[in-house]
C-alpha cells in the first residue's frame, strides 16, 4: 500500500530522489535535477518543502508533488507519478492532500501553468475540479533576426530597487509565476535593466536575465494596462518598447526569450513586428482550496 506525506527541509535529498525517478520518467529530456537545483528553486521559485509531498510505495517514490508558495496563492511547480503507477488515483490524492491543508492554513489559491498542448495534462486539472484561466505565450528571437535601430530617448540602466522605488511594476492575475514581483526579487543580483527616462520620471522600464540566451522577465510602462489603451497611449508604449530592444540588442545582439507573457504586458503584435517567433502557449489554471 502507498503512503503519503508531507516534507520537511531535511526531505531535500527524498525530493530530488523523487523527481528524478517520476518527472524524468514522464519528461526524459528533461534536465535531471540536484540539490542544488532544488534549493535554487527554493530560492527563486519560492519553493517550500512543506508544500511539497511524496507517495511511496516500499522503498521507492511512486508521485511527486513540488509546491511554491506565495502570500497569496500555491503554485504547483510540479507534479509526476512514475509510468508503472499510473490511474491509480495518486496524483489526485496529492492535490487532494494539499488543497485539504491550504483550506486550514492558507493561502486559499492554487494555481499551475500548463502547455496547451498537453491536453492530457488539462484533463486531470479539469477533472480535479480546477478551472483554466489567463494565457500566455512563449517568443524567442534567434540571432540575427529582427531590426536593431537605435534607441529613442533616454535609456538608462534600471534596476529590481528602482523598480520598487518608482512603484513602477503592475501586477495582476495575468502575470505568470516567474513573471511576477516575488519572482524579481528573488533574482534581483543578477537581472539586468533599462528604462526610458524623461524630465517627467521613468516612463517604461525592462528587466532583464542575461543568461544564454538571456530572457526578458518583465515590460512595463508609467501608463497601466498596455493592452487596453487608445491608439495614442499604445503607440508611446509600443514606442518605449522599441527604443528598450534596441538599446539592448546593441549590447547583447538580438537573441532573446520572452517567456509566459501575457498580451496585457507585451502585444503579440510587437513581438512580431521585431521579429519575434510565437512559441509554446500556456494556460493558467487555478482552484479554491477545499477542506478534506
Amino acid at each position: 500500500m502507498p503512503s503519503y506525506r508531507f516534507c520537511r527541509s531535511d526531505d531535500i535529498p527524498r525530493l530530488v530522489e523523487a523527481y528524478n525517478r517520476c518527472w524524468l520518467a514522464s519528461f526524459p529530456d528533461a534536465e535531471p535535477l540536484d540539490e542544488a537545483g532544488l534549493k535554487r528553486w527554493i530560492r527563486e521559485e519560492q519553493l517550500w518543502t512543506s508544500s511539497c509531498m511524496l507517495a511511496v510505495e516500499g522503498s521507492e517514490p511512486v508521485a511527486v508533488l513540488l509546491g511554491c508558495k506565495r502570500d497569496d496563492a500555491t503554485r504547483i511547480h510540479r507534479l509526476a507519478v512514475h509510468p508503472e503507477h499510473r490511474r491509480l488515483g495518486h496524483g489526485g490524492h496529492l492535490l487532494t492532500s494539499l488543497s485539504s491543508k491550504l483550506a486550514i492554513l492558507g493561502p486559499p489559491l492554487l494555481v499551475a501553468e500548463l502547455p496547451d498542448d498537453r491536453e492530457d495534462l488539462a484533463a486531470f486539472f479539469r477533472a480535479c475540479g480546477w478551472e483554466a484561466g489567463p494565457r500566455s505565450a512563449d517568443w524567442s528571437r534567434p540571432p540575427g533576426d529582427g531590426e536593431t535601430g537605435a534607441p529613442a530617448g533616454m535609456v538608462i540602466p534600471f534596476t529590481v530597487d528602482d523598480l520598487l522605488a518608482n512603484d513602477a511594476f503592475e501586477t495582476g492575475p495575468e502575470r505568470a509565476w516567474g513573471r511576477d514581483l516575488p519572482a524579481l526579487e528573488a533574482r534581483r543580483d543578477r537581472l539586468e535593466g533599462l528604462a526610458v527616462a524623461t524630465f517627467e520620471g521613468i516612463e517604461a522600464t525592462w528587466l532583464c536575465d542575461p543568461g544564454d540566451p538571456p530572457r526578458l522577465l518583465s515590460f512595463g510602462t508609467a501608463e497601466r494596462g498596455v493592452a487596453d489603451r487608445g491608439a495614442a497611449d499604445g503607440g508611446s508604449a509600443e514606442a518605449a518598447f522599441r527604443s528598450l530592444l534596441a538599446a539592448w540588442t546593441q549590447h547583447h545582439g538580438p537573441a532573446l526569450e520572452v517567456p509566459r507573457v501575457h498580451e496585457s504586458e507585451i502585444p503579440a503584435a510587437w513581438l512580431e513586428s521585431t521579429g519575434f517567433h510565437r512559441g509554446r502557449s500556456w494556460t493558467s489554471w487555478s482552484a479554491e482550496a477545499e477542506p478534506a
